[in-house]
């Protein structure tokens, strides 16, 4: 039998090629093409997260050296270091946030301007740090050789004066790049630049300005009135001024004229006009005929003011300001300068408080007040005439002071207001910001237990500048301690190591303050910028005085 023939191929239908890939060869360029882009898109991504991460490490950099830096850091030259490890960080971001793979993204409507913008911080981070350590070293190589003698130490002020400046008016040209439209993490990371570049600027200005008050002071020719001031007794965050001289200054010399105890220098009859505020809160005291109760005010210039004008009341030659140190600074001093000899003993930062605010009233009866005060007065005198002769470590001696002056250890008042500005502004003007809260305790009893006094303090603040203060006090003075100091005597009126006093403090401005249990409030008004309150107390030996002073504030207008 014949086969049936086989129907002809139709050349409209191609035989399949099992080879050939799935939808078409046409498509093959675009997938290439979207691999590419992939691949590019990841490389880009990369880069600039890198580059982030340089920049968040040079930020961590910066942010450490203002929270642990400030004008000694500068002077000695250990902030270099780390302003050398930021710029490297901010240079690698730079190189990384502008390598050519990156570059095409910056034409993208959205996405460019946030790669410009990271792009423009990295290169003025770099510009910045390379600004901030050319002025670190020039300073620390001015200050290596220590603060000279005589004229020439004005001449190394100014200098420090013209090398900070220079530093600063750098920094301040640098331009951050575009601020407008930044999303998300990139707007965060040029906010927090901006805050690092304007602290860092701030710290230059700050070297600038105590380097520039003191080159004016040390020139001369001026006088200053020099309170000193001891802790055993307390004041409105001082120590309780015992003795008083005239401090002279010119052409970078400084003599310290005699020391006298300040209860010779009582004012009978005061100066009457001084401070209403002041007098208002602390009239009954007698402030301006009593040296010792001048500090009373947490307002050091209403304080230093009123003692311009006992001293102008008394005779004595006129000053152009008043300077109060208390223990603390001469410590402080004392560790920048090295010890003194007085009397035959050595004084150094390691014995002067314990010296002065206890073992020179061991064995000390009433009637021997004046030779014991004078103590105070003589190391005083010596840590002036040491910083004269001597060529002290700049940076640890401007050092410090700015650790005194948080304290309140040192404070410093001038009749120029551009310098007292200058003063308030490197932080030994002695004022309360208007936003600040002050505690403390105030010794009202002949004794002198506030070296024995524990406090704490717990401050808790809500919306609206509602809140409240809790301090706890606990009295830890040990039996034994002779009644000069635990004030166990007839004319005190109290048991051996009974604190009398005040619990204290200031408020923000335009707030109330009142006392939830216990005794009420004995003295409150205005003072100045802040709203002042105070209490009577009572510790006995290992009490504590605690939770019954609970102090709510708040806002006149929430009532």
């Amino acid at each position: 039998m014949r086969s049936p023939p086989s129907a002809p191929a139709s050349p409209r239908t191609p035989t399949a090629d099992p080879t050939a890939p799935a939808g078409g060869g046409h498509r093959r360029p675009v997938v290439w093409a979207l691999v590419a882009l992939g691949a590019y898109l990841f490389v880009a991504g990369a880069l600039l997260a890198w580059s982030a991460y340089e920049a968040r490490q040079g930020l961590d950099e910066l942010d450490r050296l203002r929270a642990e830096s400030g004008p000694q850091e500068l002077l000695d030259g250990s902030a270099a270091s780390r302003i050398d490890e930021a710029g490297s960080r901010f240079s690698r971001a730079e190189r990384l946030a502008r390598n050519p793979v990156v570059i095409p993204l910056q034409i993208l409507p959205m996405l460019g301007r946030q790669v410009r913008a990271v792009g423009a911080m990295a290169g003025a981070a770099e510009e910045l740090t390379a600004v901030a350590g050319v002025g670190v070293d020039e300073a620390a190589a001015l200050a290596g050789d220590g603060l000279p003698t005589g004229g020439d130490r004005v001449e190394v002020l100014r200098e420090l004066v013209d090398i900070t400046d220079r530093a600063a008016a750098g920094l301040a040209v640098v331009d951050l790049g575009p601020a407008e439209a930044l999303i998300g993490p990139v707007g965060s990371a040029r906010d927090r630049f901006g805050a690092e570049k304007t602290a860092l600027e701030e710290t230059l200005l700050d070297t600038r300005d105590a380097a520039q008050g003191m080159a004016g002071v040390f020139a001369g020719p001026s006088a200053y009135l020099l309170l000193a001031a001891n802790n055993a007794e307390m004041r409105a965050g001082a120590g309780m001024a015992l003795s008083a001289g005239l401090l002279t200054f010119e052409d970078g010399q400084v003599e310290l004229g005699d020391m006298r105890t300040t209860s010779e220098l009582q004012l009978p009859g005061g100066v009457d006009d001084y401070d209403e505020q002041f007098k208002a809160l602390w009239g009954f005291t007698n402030p301006d005929e009593e040296w010792r109760n001048l500090i009373l005010s947490p307002r050091y210039p209403a304080s230093a003011s009123l003692g311009r004008d006992m001293w102008a009341a008394l005779g004595q030659p006129e000053i152009d300001g008043v300077l109060t140190v208390d223990l603390a600074a001469l410590q402080r001093l004392l560790g920048a300068l090295g010890p003194v000899d007085v009397d035959g003993r050595r004084i150094s930062a390691d014995n002067v408080v314990r010296l002065l605010q206890h073992d020179q009233y061991v064995g000390v009866e009433s009637d021997e007040q004046a030779a014991r005060r004078d103590q105070l007065g003589d190391v005083a005198g010596a840590v002036v005439d040491r910083l004269d002769m001597t060529s002290p470590d700049l940076a640890a001696l401007v050092g410090g002071l700015r650790r005194a002056a948080t304290g309140r250890h040192v404070m410093l008042w001038s009749d120029q207001r551009g310098l007292q500005r200058a003063w308030e502004e490197i932080g030994v003007g002695g004022v309360l910001a208007a936003d600040d809260v002050l505690v403390g305790v105030l010794n009202e009893g002949g004794n002198k237990l506030d070296q024995f006094l524990h406090v704490e303090a717990e401050l808790q603040s809500g919306p609206g500048r509602n809140g409240h203060l809790v301090m706890e006090v606990t009295n830890e003075v040990q039996p034994g301690e002779p009644a000069y100091i635990s004030g166990a005597s007839p004319d005190t009126g109290e048991g051996h190591g009974v604190y009398p006093g005040y619990l204290a403090a200031s408020w923000p401005g335009g707030t109330e303050a009142t006392v939830a249990e216990g005794s009420p409030i004995t003295l409150g008004g205005p003072d100045g910028e802040s709203q002042f309150v105070a209490a009577n107390v009572r510790i006995a030996p290992g009490e504590t005085c605690g939770g019954c002073w609970t102090w709510w504030f708040r806002p006149r207008s929430s009532r």
